[in-house]
């Protein structure tokens, strides 16, 4: 037999190896991820990643909400922010159109006025027991759930190289605003795989008042349990 033909059959022999590798690895993956699947229980895991993410004692955050109102939408806030702890914390952003600057340190409160562009400082104050302000200065009160009604596993999904579960879930929730003017609480949860901490929600819902008129909040959290430096804001800016 010619070295030609010896060539020949060994390309044909080594393309063929590397195909039957790749279907066995499909088919291992493929079996991986079923298994994984069926071993997961929505409410249990949600449950988990809900005590894991609730119990953090600082993160970073960045939460938007709509409302869309006859058909077109109006950005409620957009805020970002860093929580050192559970009297620290610094958001900058917008509510309502209007930009907002806020440190709170303890019970001062030091807010940047927009107009004049000096600081209003409030002592003996906390903001968060403002109740319309608790979703955008707190977050994770969008997570204060008082029953979870139902919830389905949709898979995994990549953020930022991360795999994350991916769950939708049906909750009544402790936040007398939501209660009071939106029904149809709808959240898909994003939990990390690696240490099942929430990183990233939406929550839709619809007008109670006008079911054409509806609510969508984005919150994404990171960076939790980590030390950030937050310092009241200089006087004289």
């Amino acid at each position: 037999m010619s070295s030609e033909n010896l060539s020949w059959k060994r390309y044909f022999n080594l393309k063929n190896l590397i195909i039957t590798a790749i279907i066995i690895s499909i088919i291992i993956s493929g079996a991986f991820y079923l298994q994984e699947s069926t071993n997961i229980v929505p409410q249990e895991l949600l449950n988990t990643a809900l005590t894991n993410t609730l119990e953090a004692k600082s993160y970073q955050f960045h939460t938007k909400s709509s409302i869309i109102i006859d058909g077109q939408e109006k950005t409620f806030s957009d805020i970002a922010g860093e929580r050192g702890d559970s009297k620290t914390f610094h958001v900058t952003g917008s509510m309502l159109g209007t930009d907002i600057n806020v440190y709170q340190i303890g019970d001062t409160t030091y807010r940047l006025d927009s107009l004049t562009n000096k600081w209003i400082v409030t002592e003996n104050n906390s903001l968060l027991r403002e109740s319309l302000l608790m979703a955008e200065l707190n977050p994770l009160s969008n997570f204060y759930f008082k029953e979870i009604v139902s919830a389905e596993y949709l898979g995994m999904e990549k953020i930022d190289r991360h795999k994350m579960y991916k769950i939708t879930c049906q909750p009544r929730i402790n936040n007398k605003w939501l209660d009071g003017y939106f029904k149809d609480l709808n959240y898909i949860i994003w939990i990390d795989k690696k240490d099942k901490m929430i990183k990233k929600a939406t929550m839709t819902a619809i007008s109670k008042e006008k079911e054409s008129s509806s609510l969508t909040i984005e919150v994404i959290l990171e960076n939790f349990n980590k030390e950030f430096n937050i310092k009241p804001p200089s006087l004289s800016s």
